[in-house]
């Protein structure tokens, strides 16, 4: 009797913790805001856990030159090997090291690129890109390296909680007064990107133009950011012990300069890992880069200018890595339904482009 009635109590703790748990997740579903970074982060996120285990062979980790630089069905459609994008907007190191390492729980690449720009000289300020950090945490799935890479990030912050990246509802729960319609009708766990990790097909460009002496050899020397550095350096050794290649790529922009690339060319040197600069003279030429079409401002280029960048890195990897082309291989046929998809979604938006041009 005794017995029976402790395993009622035990039932009824496991349904209301099954209500509670229901009810809270569907709060904070509402409450988590809406916003396309914070939308379009869940959504690579998603993809990526949804992929066949181990059939990624290329893994791409970096900052907001990534996700709207590399296109990795450009990369499928000329050379058949398959590829993703880890990435969110001002990607802190942190944030790269812990999504590498979470990823070989469900991926293992053949070689890892790594973004090697502007985050390796920052000192990244956790309170002041809190935003960008929840962008990039809040979809990852519960695990230890989640856990880690919060404690890391709240113990560099004078006001941001764990329970509060675990919970998100404890951040989100004082924008009740903002809601509106879509808050309640959008599920974020839903959503899903068949495009593996770019932003979206974006052709909205500005003219640039290159600043005199652009990349010029100078005497300036900078330095590494110590806990860039660090993550960066953990990078190498993770990759090294799993056996996976590591690549150093620098995207075009604008604010980059000779010093940072000789800067980042030594310690390319020095764990003897292949550093791609497409700031340097002859690999932007190589590009052909339209300055008037390919720029979506100094850092971030267009669709046009990411094909350009994925065909030409693509070539890359596939010769230097003798990645199989998988183009014809009936596991991965969902690959070139992907491309179709892609292929007409890029078609759509070009000629609206050309129609809204037309008009003006």
């Amino acid at each position: 009797m005794k017995m029976r009635k402790s395993l009622l109590q035990l039932i009824k703790v496991v349904v209301f913790l099954g209500f509670f748990y229901l009810f809270y997740t569907s709060c904070s579903n509402i409450l988590v805001p809406k916003n396309e970074d914070y939308r379009t982060s869940f959504a690579r996120t998603n993809a990526f856990y949804a992929l066949p285990k181990d059939s990624i062979d290329v893994l791409f980790l970096g900052a907001s030159t990534y996700f709207r630089g590399i296109t990795p069905l450009e990369m499928w459609e000329n050379y058949g090997f398959t590829s993703y994008i880890r990435s969110v907007g001002g990607q802190a190191p942190a944030v790269s090291y812990y999504y590498l390492v979470e990823s070989l729980k469900y991926q293992k690449p053949k070689v890892v690129v790594i973004d090697a720009s502007t985050p390796l000289y920052e000192t990244y300020a956790v309170d002041e890109k809190e935003g960008k950090l929840r962008n990039a945490i809040d979809s990852m799935r519960l695990s230890i390296y989640k856990f880690k890479l919060v404690k890391e990030i709240v113990s560099r912050s004078t006001q941001q909680t764990f329970t509060s990246y675990l919970f998100p509802l404890l951040r989100y729960h004082s924008r009740w007064d903002e809601l509106v319609r879509v808050d309640f009708e959008y599920n974020l766990r839903d959503e899903m990107d068949s495009y593996k990790g770019i932003l979206k097909i974006d052709f909205e460009a500005e003219t640039i133009e290159l600043p005199e002496n652009y990349m010029q050899p100078d005497d300036r020397i900078v330095d590494y950011s110590k806990s860039a550095l660090d993550y960066y350096q953990k990078m190498f050794q993770f990759c090294e012990e799993n056996d996976i290649a590591v690549v150093l790529v620098t995207m075009p922009r604008v604010d980059w300069g000779y010093s940072q690339h000789f800067a980042t060319k030594q310690l390319a040197d020095r764990y003897n890992i292949p550093y791609v600069d497409y700031c340097l003279d002859e690999n932007l030429n190589a590009l052909d880069l339209n300055l008037k079409t390919d720029f979506h401002n100094k850092n971030h280029l267009t669709i046009l200018g990411a094909q350009k960048v994925s065909r030409n890195l693509g070539a890359f990897l596939q010769k230097t890595y003798n990645l199989k082309d998988k183009r014809n291989d009936p596991a991965y046929q969902q690959w070139n339904l992907d491309l179709r998809d892609y292929k007409e979604a890029f078609a759509a938006a070009e000629t609206a482009v050309e129609a809204s041009a037309s008009i003006e």
